[in-house]
């Protein structure tokens, strides 16, 4: 029997959602029993301890745009919404530090940013709806990641409310704070199982003064693959090309982003920075000298507007392909990265499926999207592509 009689004395005083809202705030299919938006940190902390003690389960819910990660609950009592908690708590620009309110959607904190000619250097999928807690809990990342580093670079401090009913505070204010273990962390990924994050502190960095996108083609995976190794090895050096992005995408995944100037094939595809406008040309050249030798199809620039457009494309790859309804993502080491691609497509010619695959090759990271209704099917190939995954060591995954 369901114990709502306890989810009510645990949620009593609150702003509990209507009924009609539940639907909206549903996890893998379960709809929660009853949903409560909270507006300061001692309500998320009393709540957390009432329900520890009444046995009743509780999950955070920021923007829901990382939501299904993870393994399916058993069941949902009472999600606690955090939109509410959107302040920004202390901006201190001539330190490049934020602390603000969990709640706070990434986007609206850059907008806040950009006036004082900032940015925090994260750039997930969704950041329109995605709140700082929730990027935190789910150690979001997008293609920035490759130059600045992922939330564990770049955050400084959290607050955290406990089952317990404590709210606790780790990290601070600079970035080096902590002796020992960076307590901190460990939150980072955690899904929300170790707590309610409630406040966060993170560290910024100056929009970059020019910036523009250098676009390659190739009719071959291993031309493109053998282009971005040696941009990669030019950037490792002591004469390192400027780049805060650099992703390859195969032809299915070129096709969705539907480019007037793209045409199918693999696509190298780089973020380019400079401090003065000679600098970002002359690093572009130093890319068209790179590719040249690998015999592109078409390489082209963006710039201004369109170039903004594009990464954001790239950085909702997931809204892109969404009609393909079932994600993996490949972790592995910089050199197998076209390998796994290869095999994939050997996949593809033994049990003829759609599919799209976009890469992170600077961080050996790929997301294949798979669009199958067979299950058993879909079941083999994930089956035969883990495995070699798994064989490359090195600590590959595949999730």
């Amino acid at each position: 029997m369901e114990n709502y009689g306890a989810i009510n004395r645990v949620v009593s005083g609150l702003k509990v959602l209507d009924e009609k809202e539940l639907v909206n705030f549903q996890i893998d299919g379960i709809v929660p029993k009853t949903v409560v938006e909270v507006e300061s940190e001692e309500e998320i902390a009393t709540l957390l301890k009432s329900a520890n003690e009444n046995e009743i389960s509780v999950i955070p819910w920021g923007g829901g745009t990382m939501i299904d990660l993870g393994n399916i609950p058993k069941r949902v009592d009472i999600v606690v919404s955090l939109r509410k908690l959107n302040r920004i708590i202390e901006y201190s620009p001539e330190d490049l530090v934020v602390t603000s309110e969990s709640g706070v959607t990434l986007d609206s904190l850059q907008q806040l940013l950009s006036k004082k000619g900032q940015f925090l250097a994260l750039d997930p999928p969704f950041s329109q709806a995605a709140t700082l807690g929730g990027i935190i809990s789910s150690n979001s990342f997008g293609p920035m990641r490759y130059l600045y580093g992922g939330v564990r670079d770049l955050l400084l401090g959290i607050k955290v409310a406990g089952t317990n009913g404590a709210l606790m505070k780790f990290g601070g204010k600079v970035v080096k704070n902590v002796a020992g273990y960076d307590v901190k962390k460990l939150f980072i990924g955690s899904l929300g199982t170790l707590g309610i994050i409630t406040q966060t502190t993170f560290r910024l960095y100056a929009i970059p003064e020019f910036e523009e996108s250098f676009i390659a083609m190739f009719n071959s995976l291993d031309d493109a693959f053998n282009a971005i190794q040696k941009i990669l090895r030019r950037i490792h050096s002591s004469i390192g090309i400027g780049l805060s992005a650099i992703e390859m995408l195969d032809p299915n995944f070129s096709e969705l982003l539907n480019h007037s100037e793209f045409i199918r094939g693999y696509v190298l595809v780089a973020r380019v920075l400079g401090i003065t406008k000679s600098g970002l040309m002359k690093r572009i050249n130093e890319l068209e000298e790179i590719t040249r030798y690998f015999k592109p199809t078409h390489t082209f620039t963006l710039n201004g507007d369109e170039h903004v457009r594009f990464w954001k494309d790239l950085q909702n790859h997931p809204l892109i392909a969404s009609k393909f309804f079932t994600r993996c993502k490949i972790s592995t080491i910089i050199s197998r990265v076209s390998s796994i691609i290869g095999v994939i497509e050997d996949l593809n010619r033994k049990y003829d499926f759609k599919y799209s695959t976009i890469a992170h090759p600077g961080l050996g990271m790929l997301h294949t999207y798979f669009h199958m209704e067979d299950y058993n099917k879909l079941s083999k190939v994930l089956e035969e592509l883990r495995s070699y995954v798994l064989n490359i060591g090195y600590g590959s995954s595949l999730v």
